[in-house]
This record gives C-alpha cells, structure tokens and sequence, in this order.
C-alpha cells in the first residue's frame, strides 16, 4: 500500500489500518482491523476530503503503465494491448442511512400498485489492460461517482438529450477513460479499446481517431446511418457468410458451452445523427457474428461488432472476435470486488468515504484476480512474482505439514494451487484451475496463519 500522499495525517497509523484491511479484505473494518487504533485509522482515511480516489489508484495506475509498456517492448511490435472498458454498479439500497448515493437503477413494482422503485449506489467504470494471451496488467483509467440528479425530481422525459454537449453526458466517461489510457501508453497504436454495447457513441469513434487509437466495440443503434444512404444493419443480410468460428460463451451458473457462429464482414463509412451533423463521417468495418444451431431456450449469439482497423480477411474477423471475447473478464473482476472483497456490505453511510473504500479495495480484488489468470495463462512464471517472499515461506511451511513439497523450482502455478488448497481446492485430475473464490478463501487463511507465527515467540 505504499506510495499514497495522505496530506494532514499521521502517515503511518493510517498505513497501517489500510494494510490490514487489506490483508483481511471481505470483512468488516472492526474485524479486519482488530482494535480501535487501527479502526480509527481506517475510519480518519476514509473520511478524509483532501484523499482522492486518483491519490489512492495512481500507485497502481502507474505500476499497469510501467507493466504495459514492458509487455508491448517483449511483442512483435504489430501485436496490440487490449483495454477493456466497462461500468458496473454498486447498489447500496439495502443501505437507507448512507447520505449522497444517487440512482442507478429504476423498474415498476409488479407486485404492488405499479409504484417506481429506484436502486441507489455509486457507478465504477474501469479500463483494464489485457495482453491477447489473456493476463491482467491492471487498471489505466477508474472513475467512481454518483448521480447528482435529485431522484424522482427529474424524469428522462424531462431532457432533451440530443441537446446535451457529450462532455456534460454521463456517457462521456467512455471518452475521458480512452483519452486518460492513451495518453500513458508511448504508443497509443497498439492499444485496442474493447466496449459493450453502452460503448457505442459516435463521439468515441471519432476519439480514437484523434488520439491514433484504436477499438473493437459491440454496436447497439441499428439505426445509424452511412454514406450511400441506408442503415448500418442493411447490409447483413445480403453480405454471404466468410466463414464459420467456435465461441466459448458462459453461461449463468459458471460453465460453458460452445456455439457455432457464422461471420460476415463488410466496410461501412458511418454518418454522425443530425444534431451531430458537423462531425466528420467514420470509415469502418462492420462484423456480424451469428449463431447458428443454437440450443432450444438459449438466447442466440447475434453481435454486431464495430472497428475501425481493416477487416479483409476471414482470419482477421476472427482476430477481432477473440480480443472481444476477452471482454468478460472485467465481468469476472468485478465479481471478484463485489463478492469477494464484498465492498457491497460496507457501511460507511457516506457515499464519499465509500469511493475511498472502494478504490483500495479495487487494488486488493485486482491481486486475487490476476493470480487466477496467471495459473491459467503463464504457469511459468517464477514464484516471486505473485507472492511475497512471507508468504512463500508460511505456505511452504503448511504444504509440509501435509507431507507435499514446493521448491525454488517450483512454478508459480504450482505455489497458486497450494495456495488454492488452503482455501478448500482438491487438485484432482478432474478438478479445473482454481478460481478467483477459492482463491480469495487461500488467500485470508494464509493471512490468518502468518499472523499466527508472527506472535510466538522466536
């Protein structure tokens, strides 16, 4: 936890109580931080006005920079580094005293008299770096805020939204976070920004053309217009298909099951909407990714993807499909954020001091979720670079008590799944890799052990 300014504060108590409760994440404060000096600690941090969530990120904002620059240096200079944008949102209904949330959320109750129930919290929108092969190098861009509009006062038939300059839009985000990444990467060329369908704006199009970046998105309004009259979706139908790929998809409960697609491709030169009607057109390629065969009460496959690098080939599609593919694993992130460290449960009763909270948990989630990926993804790498020499020495103290072995030769994936073990993982032939949860589980326990040695006496 190293590296923050905590301007006006006794540095060290705070350093302190924000360490273990990152040693203890997923508890609460009282718990994690084991008496009052260290709670008070924590609590003084998290109320402090003067502590930005960019103090508290641009440690590890600029470790993922220095890591990224690394990985694009030991590539071909023509394979990219994917950012994978995406919001989640963080509802704290279930939290009535906390002052400063906004909405995030609304629906009819369907049970009662058709009355408007609304979902208060906070939105986080990250951009996680990925190589190709998979391996988080961490944020580059996060911004966590709360609506300010007044719930229940204003309604979206009260604005006119084509109206609204893009900078004053909550959607303006997506603009910022590509800017923010681009311009702490030396060569903003090789980074492929990756979006949902909510990415879809003509403004960002037109960003990654100033900023000599490039996307890969999922596009939602069918009714864009291009050159040569017509809508963006037109042409799919008569476009013959290029070729047929096979897509992992996950479903609900975890697993997978694999589709069969069909992939077309064409060139499309798309117009900005009338109220938009100064900016320049954008030339880009449009790929549709069909399911077919799809089993009965699933939900086909049907995307529309947007890029502005060329498409000419049937392998190059494919290439776009498996970097947007790689978008879920934010998903998994903040499964782990949510679930894991279950940020969720805290009650600071503050929307602010929760912001803090939040981005030191976000740190802490990212460490347990690149873990999982790099047992997955680079089981070759050396122990001591995903576990600290403590921790290495107290888990191999517990691997010999159960009469097993690691050594100095020993790969970081097989020290993970030692780790693993300590959280409930069997390690059978038919056991997957372990995951982010049972992960997390090893990860409290190995703390509560070296805690354990660190009080009997030498």
């Amino acid at each position: 936890m190293a590296g923050f300014a905590w301007p006006r504060l006794a540095g060290f108590e705070v350093a302190a109580g924000v360490e273990q409760l990152s040693q203890n994440a997923g508890k609460s404060i009282q718990v994690a931080c084991e008496d009052w000096a260290g709670t008070k600690a924590a609590y003084r941090f998290f109320d402090n006005p003067k502590i930005k969530l960019e103090e508290i990120m641009r440690p590890h904002i600029d470790a993922t920079a220095c890591r990224a620059e690394k990985a694009l240096r030991a590539t071909d200079p023509t394979e990219p580094l994917l950012i994978i944008q995406d919001t989640s949102y963080l509802n704290y209904s279930h939290h009535p005293s906390t002052a400063g949330l906004g909405e995030i959320s609304k629906f009819k109750d369907r049970i009662s008299d058709g009355r408007i129930l609304r979902a208060c919290g906070l939105l986080l929108h990250s951009s996680l770096a990925l190589t190709t092969d998979g391996i988080p190098l961490g944020f580059l861009d996060q911004k966590l805020w709360t609506r300010t509009r007044p719930i229940g006062v204003v309604t979206k038939s009260g604005w006119n939204f084509t109206r609204i300059p893009i900078e004053e839009k909550e959607s303006f985000r997506w603009i910022e976070a590509m800017r923010n990444s681009s311009v702490r990467i030396s060569d903003p060329g090789r980074l492929i920004h990756i979006g949902d369908r909510e990415a879809d704006i003509f403004e960002l199009f037109g960003e990654a053309k100033a900023q000599g970046t490039h996307f890969v998105i999922r596009l939602k309004t069918q009714q864009r217009c291009v050159e040569g009259g017509g809508r963006i979706f037109d042409q799919v139908e008569t476009v013959s298909p290029k070729g047929r790929y096979k897509l992992r998809v996950r479903k609900s409960d975890g697993s997978y099951r694999i589709a069969k697609v069909e992939v077309k491709f064409y060139p499309v030169a798309i117009l900005p909407s009338v109220s938009k009607k100064k900016l320049d057109s954008i030339s880009a390629w449009v790929i549709a990714v069909i399911e077919t065969g799809a089993p009965k009460g699933v939900e086909k496959i049907d995307w529309k993807l947007l890029t502005d690098l060329p498409v000419r080939s049937f392998e190059s599609a494919c290439e776009k499909i498996y970097w947007y593919e790689k978008r879920w694993q934010i998903e998994v992130f903040h499964k782990v954020l949510k679930s894991g460290c279950r940020v969720l449960d805290c009650r600071l009763q503050d929307a602010a001091r929760l912001i803090r909270y939040v981005g030191v948990m976000t740190v802490v989630a990212w460490r347990i979720f690149w873990m999982t990926t790099i047992s997955r993804h680079a089981p070759e790498l050396k122990p001591e670079a995903v576990m600290a020499p403590s921790e290495m020495a107290t888990l191999n103290l517990y691997v010999r008590s159960r009469k097993q072995r690691l050594t100095a030769q020993s790969s970081a994936h097989d020290w993970i799944r030692s780790l693993a073990s300590l959280g409930g993982f069997l390690g059978r032939k038919c056991d997957a890799e372990p995951g982010p949860f049972v992960l997390w589980r090893g990860y409290l326990r190995l703390q509560d052990i070296m805690l354990g040695i660190s009080l009997v006496p030498p």
